[in-house]
């Protein structure tokens, strides 16, 4: 039981590894250069402190309704770990200041050492509210799926998927956008015993911060 709690939580690493990638389309032909920090909230030292995970990453607006993404985990990187993931993000529909958003996205890794390599499909769907002034407000969902049906050391793996409920703002200016963020990934899962010690409530999930940097051009 220890040993599959603590492998679930990895893959929730993974999946609460960055804040929403372009909650909403760019303008046509907008470019933007983007940057992400944060991650599950645990307990260091007697103090509570986001896992440093970060990512930098590229976006262009097909048009208005569609834009091309891709990201490279740094993190990752740093231990051994090639970590990148692209995909699309789609404006489902739009009425007055309410939206609906999908981003669509391929999740890859592979490790230096035995170059294993693995692919998650992930979708993000998020509704957002304009604000009449400093850009807009969201709410909605991360969705991994896994399609392995044993994890390592022979593992069984009983959750296909790896659901995540996520509220956040996007502050909006000319040039600049800056993305404030919190998700709760797996809220369904106990998080004990593991081998750190996750910020969830009543020891179920663990709570994420996120903090996200665009520039357009």
């Amino acid at each position: 039981m220890r040993a599959a709690v603590i492998i679930v939580f990895l893959v929730a690493i993974l999946a609460g590894c960055s804040a929403s990638r372009f909650v909403k389309p760019l303008d046509r032909g907008q470019h933007a250069v983007t940057a992400s920090f944060g991650g599950p909230l645990i307990k260091f030292s007697g103090a509570v402190i986001p896992i440093p995970l970060t990512s930098v990453g590229y976006g262009y607006g097909v048009d208005t309704n569609l834009t091309l993404f891709g990201n490279l985990h740094t993190t990752s990187l740093l231990f051994g770990t090639g970590q990148v993931d692209a995909g699309v993000c789609w404006n489902v529909v739009t009425v007055k200041r309410f939206g609906l958003n999908a981003a669509v996205s391929a999740n890859m890794t592979i490790d230096k050492w035995q170059k294993n390599f693995r692919a998650w499909p992930v979708v993000d769907l998020n509704a957002t509210f304009d604000r009449k002034q400093g850009g807009y407000c969201y709410v909605g969902c991360n969705n991994w799926i896994e399609f392995t049906k044993l994890r390592s050391h022979g593992v069984n793996q009983e959750r296909q998927l790896i659901f995540s409920p996520q509220i956040g703002h996007m502050f909006v200016k000319e040039k600049w956008r800056f993305q404030v963020e919190a998700k709760y990934i797996l809220p369904y899962v106990k998080n004990q015993p593991n081998a750190v010690d996750y910020i969830g409530m009543n020891h179920y999930g663990a709570t994420g911060i996120y903090f996200g940097l665009y520039r357009t051009f």
